[in-house]
C-alpha cells in the first residue's frame, strides 16, 4: 500500500495529498521516537519538537506527518494530527474495525468491571470475544500486555487487526477520557458504547468537571456511537439521554429505565430481581456492592438487547468472578481483606460502603494518592475514608516525581477534619503488613488504591510491587 492510498481517505484530514513523499510505501505508524524503524511513518504530535522528527528521519523513518509543515520534502502536513494517527493506523492495518462489532465502555469508575462482565456474558453465550483495558487485552484465548487503558491508535488498531484475524465477533474496550480527548477512536463506530458514572478524576489534566463531564459526553453526540447505553442515576447519564439523537438504552436502580432491580441484597455476594425490558429473573452474583450491581445492570443491559435471553445470562452470572484488583476478597485468621483499585473519593465510598456491610467488627482501610496527579482530591479522599472506616492508614501510591510525605500531607488536610484516628505509614509494603497484623476477628481490611498494578512508580522507575502479592504471602505465613 502507498501512502497516498491512505491520504485520499479524509481529505478534510490528510490536506497534503500531492506531498512528494506520497508515492513511497506506508509503513507502521510510530511517534515515538525510541521505538522509530526503518521504513514507518513517524507523526509529530503537538509539542514535540522539528527535531524530533529529524531524529526520526535519520532513524529510518519514510516520513514525517504534522500540523506546521515548515519543512520540505519528507514532511506532510495534516489539519489534525491525533485525527491522522488515527485514521492512518486504521488504514495500515487493513481497517479491522470493519469486521468487527465493538463495545466501548467509558465513566470514571465500573469500566474494567463492566467490560469484562459483558465480555463474560458473550463468551458463555458462544460468542467470540476479545477484550481491551486496564488489565491488558485477551484476543480469544491469548493474554497480551497493553500500555494504557484505551492504547493509542498505533497499539490499538494493531489489536484490532488481530482480533479480525482470529474471527473475533465481538470487542470489548474500555474507553477513557484521555482516548475520547486525544481522539483515539477516530474514525470508528462503537456498536455499543456505555456510559457508568461520573465523578471526580483527573482535574490535573481536564482541569473542571464540566469540561472532562463534557469529553465523556462527546462520545456519545456526534455520531460515533450506534447504541447507547446510560446510567440513569447519574446526572450526566440523563443529560446524554436527553440530548443524544441516536438509539439510547437506560439501565438504574433509582430512575426509571428500561433494566433496573429490586429487591436487592448485598451478602457475600450480590442477589436481586431484574427487570430487563419487561423479563424478569431472580439473579445471584459474586460480585459485593451496590457499585457492582450497576456495572452488572450496565452489561446486562448490552448483551440483552444483542439477543441473549435473561434465563443465559442469569447461568452465566454465576460463574462470574470480579476482575483481578477490584473488589478481591482475601480471608485472614477470621478477618477478610479486600484489594481493590479504588482512587477516587467516590470510588473509595462505594467499596468501604460496600465493605462495611459484610464488616463485623471494624473497617480498616490502607490507601495513598498517586504523584503528579490532582492535587484537590487529596483532602476529599483523606475525609471518606476517615468518616466511613474505623481506622485509616495512610501511605504511599505511585508517588512519581513526588515526596510521599508531602502526598500524605494533603491527604491529612482532609483526614484531620473527621476526627477520627489515623496514622501515616510512608512505607506502602510496611502500611500493609501492619494493617494485616492488627486485624482482628470480624475485622475488614480494605487496600485501595492501586489494585492489579505490579509495580509502583518513584522517579521515573517501576519497581516491583503488588499488594496481593504482600498479602498472600503475609496470610500464608500467619494461618
Amino acid at each position: 500500500m502507498k501512502i497516498k492510498e491512505i491520504l485520499t481517505e479524509d481529505k478534510d484530514v490528510f490536506t497534503d495529498a500531492e506531498a512528494s513523499v506520497a508515492d513511497k510505501e506506508a509503513g507502521r505508524p510510530v511517534f515515538k521516537v525510541e521505538k522509530v524503524k526503518k521504513g514507518d511513518v513517524y507523526f509529530l504530535l503537538k509539542g514535540d519538537s522539528v527535531k524530533e522528527a529529524k531524529e526520526a528521519l535519520g532513524k529510518g523513518a519514510v516520513c514525517v506527518f504534522t500540523e506546521n509543515k515548515n519543512e520540505n520534502g519528507f514532511f506532510i502536513e495534516v489539519s489534525d494530527i491525533r485525527k491522522a494517527l488515527a485514521l492512518y493506523s486504521a488504514s495500515f492495518y487493513g481497517h479491522p474495525e470493519r469486521k468487527l462489532k465493538i463495545i466501548g465502555v467509558t465513566g470514571t469508575n465500573g469500566k474494567t468491571t463492566t467490560a469484562n462482565i459483558i465480555a463474560h456474558l458473550l463468551k458463555k453465550s458462544g460468542y467470540k470475544t476479545a477484550l481491551i483495558g486496564t488489565l491488558g487485552a485477551e484476543v480469544g484465548e491469548k493474554k497480551l500486555s497493553t500500555s494504557l487503558t484505551t492504547p493509542d491508535p498505533d497499539e490499538f488498531f494493531a489489536l484490532l487487526a488481530k482480533a479480525a484475524e482470529s474471527e473475533i465477533d465481538y470487542v470489548v474496550t474500555e474507553v477513557s477520557a484521555h482516548a475520547i480527548f486525544f481522539r483515539k477512536l477516530y474514525g470508528l463506530e462503537l456498536e455499543y458504547c456505555v456510559f457508568t458514572n461520573l465523578s471526580r478524576d483527573h482535574l490535573d489534566f481536564f482541569e473542571s468537571m464540566e469540561r472532562y463531564g463534557r469529553v465523556k459526553k462527546s462520545i456519545f453526540c456526534y455520531g460515533q456511537v450506534k447504541n447507547a447505553v446510560v446510567n440513569t442515576d447519574d446526572e450526566l447519564g440523563r443529560e446524554i439521554f436527553r440530548d443524544r439523537k441516536g438509539r439510547t438504552l437506560t439501565y438504574g436502580l433509582y430512575n426509571p429505565a428500561e433494566v433496573f432491580a429490586l429487591d436487592c441484597k448485598y451478602r457475600k455476594g450480590t442477589e436481586f430481581l431484574v427487570n430487563a425490558f419487561d423479563e424478569i429473573e431472580y439473579i445471584t452474583t459474586k460480585l459485593s456492592g451496590e457499585f457492582n450491581l450497576y456495572n452488572t445492570l450496565a452489561a446486562m443491559t448490552v448483551v440483552s438487547d444483542i439477543g441473549i435471553p435473561l434465563a443465559y445470562i442469569k447461568e452465566s452470572l454465576l460463574s462470574l468472578t470480579p476482575p483481578e484488583g477490584r473488589f478481591n476478597v482475601l480471608q485472614g485468621s477470621g478477618f477478610k481483606v479486600i484489594i481493590d483499585y479504588a482512587h477516587t473519593p467516590d470510588g473509595l465510598e462505594k467499596v468501604l460502603t460496600a465493605a462495611r456491610g459484610i464488616t463485623e467488627n471494624s473497617l480498616i482501610c490502607v490507601f495513598g494518592c498517586g504523584g503528579n496527579r490532582d492535587r484537590e482530591k487529596r483532602p476529599l479522599m483523606g475525609e471518606t475514608v476517615q468518616r466511613l472506616s474505623d481506622l485509616c492508614i495512610i501511605t504511599s501510591d505511585n508517588p512519581r516525581d513526588e515526596n510521599p510525605e508531602d502526598i500524605i500531607a494533603d491527604i491529612l488536610a482532609g483526614a484531620d477534619r473527621a476526627g477520627k484516628s489515623h496514622i501515616a505509614i510512608p512505607d506502602r509494603k510496611k502500611a500493609l503488613l501492619f494493617a494485616l497484623r492488627i486485624a482482628h476477628e470480624g475485622d475488614t481490611v480494605v487496600i485501595a488504591g492501586k489494585g492489579a498494578e505490579k509495580h509502583m512508580e518513584i522517579k521515573g522507575e517501576k519497581i516491583p510491587f503488588n499488594d496481593k502479592e504482600i498479602c498472600e504471602e503475609y496470610l500464608g505465613r500467619r494461618n
